[in-house]
């Protein structure tokens, strides 16, 4: 009986390594499968109107975004930027022809480090109508509570977790 015992004692690790290596090729298996179906559902098009549809129900305005260029794991990149001006004012408030964000995400400690954000040729015009100002007008819809049902956001599935968010850097010109 001892012969068999220590036959089966060799056995075991071998099978337990096997197994562990079957289950770490699955895990990596899953993760490419969910990184590839990102990159075909997520386009960066379809994520350019996806912030275009946030960013115009943030701020009331007309917004566009001529490009969106993301790397998942390091940054992003707006060119084009121009956000029109709110009901009653006729100048945009702002324009950039390029915003690019590097980032660091902690997935598990759910925080995100902006290594850097840089926002190109800003283009900024302040009107005055009625004793308002443009960019008090913005800034003011920005900090109201936001209502889920209120415009198209609502269309965007999931919902948006609080994060804690550091900026390392921050340079405009």
């Amino acid at each position: 009986a001892e012969p068999e015992a220590e036959t089966d004692r060799r056995i075991a690790p071998r099978t337990r390594k096997r197994r562990l290596v079957v289950r770490a090729l699955c895990a990596l298996a899953l993760l490419v499968v969910i990184v590839t179906v990102t990159a075909v559902v997520f386009t960066d098009e379809r994520l350019r109107d996806m912030i275009v549809v946030v960013l115009e129900d943030a701020t009331g305005c007309d917004v566009t975004v001529d490009a969106f260029e993301l790397d998942l794991f390091s940054g992003a990149s707006l060119r084009g930027v121009a956000i029109g001006p709110p009901p009653g004012y006729r100048a945009r408030p702002f324009a950039a022809e390029r915003i690019s964000v590097a980032y660091d995400i902690r997935w598990l400690d759910r925080a995100v480090t902006i290594e850097s954000l840089e926002i190109e040729a800003p283009h900024f015009i302040v009107e005055t109508v009625g004793g308002s100002r443009n960019i008090d007008v913005i800034a003011a819809r920005l900090s109201a509570p936001q209502d889920v049902e209120r415009g198209t956001s609502s269309d965007i599935d999931g919902a948006i977790t609080p994060i804690d968010l550091d900026i390392e850097h921050l340079r405009i010109g």
